[in-house]
């Protein structure tokens, strides 16, 4: 008689709420931001440049076949949260970027806490976020990132400002929200890419 596979890895979407906009607002000269949020870099030349960053919605990828493979076996189940693609549209120009977010004035403290900048790991078509882990029975759960540190700081206006603690190494990375609760994921990622230096 075959063991039974107890996958109790319960995930729920996070929304990621979108604040209402006013008028433009100049954070650095020269930039002013006109959406929820905005990258900016600082070339080595030249005037910054702001870019409004859109999300990507994503999707939940429970493993199914595997995660039975492995119940058979008595180890651990895998779910994970992924983008589709394996890099993004948005390619940015510099390692050094810098990003402003608009807050929730209702729920500021919250916000600032859970913006998180972590690294995307290419897996076949896509790019996984998050990925969480339990053994066999459900029990143990784990969430996985790989997280960049950065610094945050208060730009004014309900605006959080974002810059990383160290130059960006090529890869694929993302801006979400990252509750406490680890049963709980965001359900859009701003991704953006870092390419390799040129020879």
């Amino acid at each position: 008689m075959l063991p039974r596979v107890a996958l109790a890895l319960v995930l729920l979407p996070f929304a990621l709420p979108a604040p209402a906009l006013s008028a433009p607002q100049q954070v650095e000269p020269g930039v002013s931001l006109t959406g929820a949020l905005t990258l900016v870099e600082h070339p080595s030349t030249g005037s910054p440049t702001a870019t409004t960053m859109h999300a990507s919605k994503v999707g939940s990828n429970a493993h199914t076949g595997s995660n039975i493979a492995k119940g058979l076996v008595y180890a651990g189940q895998r779910h994970t949260v992924e983008i589709d693609g394996l890099t993004s549209s948005l390619v940015l120009t510099t390692n050094t970027p810098t990003f402003y977010v608009h807050i929730d004035p209702e729920d500021p403290n919250d916000q600032r806490a859970m913006f998180t900048l972590v690294r995307l790991q290419q897996a076949k078509d896509t790019r996984v976020a998050i990925s969480f882990s339990a053994n066999t029975f459900g029990g143990g759960q784990k969430r996985h990132v790989e997280e960049v540190l950065v610094s945050k700081t208060d730009a004014g206006h309900n605006i959080l400002k974002m810059t990383p603690q160290s130059p960006l190494q090529p890869g694929e990375y993302g801006l979400l929200m990252l509750p406490e609760d680890t049963k709980v994921f965001p359900d859009r990622i701003y991704d953006f890419t870092v390419p390799a230096p040129a020879k």
